[in-house]
């Protein structure tokens, strides 16, 4: 009898601890989703080969009334197009492309916080680009411009 109490209760120990972890993970990963990414540091990820970051940018796909403009008028190189955070209005090309399951760096206009929060609950692991795209471009950091391509096979692809 003895043993059986002493197995429930390492079991019981062991449950308690792992959901102790669980907790502290999920914690973690809700501060980093808090910390916003520079665009130097989006830069920096880029060059970190180990890094597996998706660049999502939320913009419309064109917007002449805006001086920063659309998707297709300029963005950061890789990005994938999904307007308004709106699945529906992802173009065909980058149809599935976008996954919940990647670290995600999500741009909009100006890193605006609401845009952010209306379109985090979409993935696991997110962070808002810290002035969105207007920070990027004043940066005179790399961009491409154009409609989404997908990559050719083996290539990847949405991540920098």
């Amino acid at each position: 009898m003895n043993g059986r109490i002493a197995r429930l209760l390492a079991v019981g120990v062991i449950g308690v601890l792992s959901a102790m972890v669980a907790s502290a993970g999920m914690a973690r990963t809700e501060l980093e989703n808090a910390i916003p990414v520079t665009p130097k540091g989006l830069l920096a990820l880029a060059g970190n080969k180990g890094a597996n970051v998706q660049v999502v940018d939320l913009r419309k796909l064109s917007d002449d009334d805006d001086d920063v403009g659309g998707y297709q008028d300029a963005r950061v190189p890789g990005a994938l197009p999904m307007p308004d955070c709106d699945p529906a209005k992802v173009p065909t090309a980058a149809f599935g492309r976008i996954r919940a399951d990647i670290p995600t760096v999500l741009v909009s206009r100006d890193g605006d916080a609401a845009t952010f929060a209306r379109c985090r609950t979409a993935f696991l692991r997110v962070r808002n680009l810290e002035g969105g795209f207007a920070a990027w471009s004043e940066a005179g950091l790399p961009e491409e411009d154009g409609p989404y391509v997908a990559p050719k096979a083996g290539a990847g692809g949405g991540c920098l």
